[in-house]
């Protein structure tokens, strides 16, 4: 029964197990559900910062990746910024679809995709859209399949050691952890 993360030479961080032992108490006390989801949310951010902390003191070249422009996205520009990491923004869907109809989610939108270093899209439409509401040029799409043309092409990558990969949702098939993890074992 082997951790398919260290089969593939992937450190995945759960973050889930310390959140749940430090938010107990809180839950306990019965607060608000919007209290709760804020202080979860704010504990998500102190532990990722702790454990890209950590492993920023190893040395190496690191970058942060958001797979989600309005939660995820912002912790990541944020600690980007405070840490001196570059930030690469994926603009997935429902966080366009819904963020850029509602101004508050719109301006997180815009100022998680203005700090980026590099923005991925799904969509050619998103990407024209940030173009042209935001002004950027750092946009690129990449679609969620391949071309066949494109298969017989192989970038080489020098693999130099574990990948570090931080997640606070842990490995979901939903959200195609094991695509990325896969990924990141080919890259080897």
């Amino acid at each position: 029964n082997v951790d398919p993360c260290a089969r593939l030479g992937v450190a995945l961080h759960h973050i889930s197990e310390k959140r749940d032992f430090l938010m107990a108490p809180l839950i306990k006390s019965g607060v608000s559900e919007r209290i709760l989801h804020k202080e979860t949310s704010r504990l998500d951010a102190l532990l990722i910062r702790s454990l890209i902390g950590e492993e920023l003191q190893k040395g190496g070249k690191h970058v942060l990746i958001s797979n989600f422009a309005l939660f995820e996205g912002f912790i990541g520009h944020t600690l980007s910024v405070e840490l001196g990491v570059p930030h690469i923004a994926i603009l997935a869907g429902t966080d366009f679809s819904r963020g850029i109809r509602d101004p508050s989610d719109f301006e997180t939108i815009a100022r998680v995709l203005r700090g980026a270093e590099h923005i991925v899209t799904k969509s050619r439409e998103q990407e024209v859209f940030i173009r042209a509401a935001l002004g950027l040029e750092n946009v690129t799409t990449i679609k969620t399949s391949i071309d066949d043309e494109v298969l017989p092409y192989h970038w080489k990558y020098e693999f130099q050691g574990e990948i570090p990969i931080f997640s606070d949702s842990g490995f979901n098939y939903k959200k195609g952890t094991h695509i990325l993890m896969e990924a990141f074992h080919n890259l080897r």
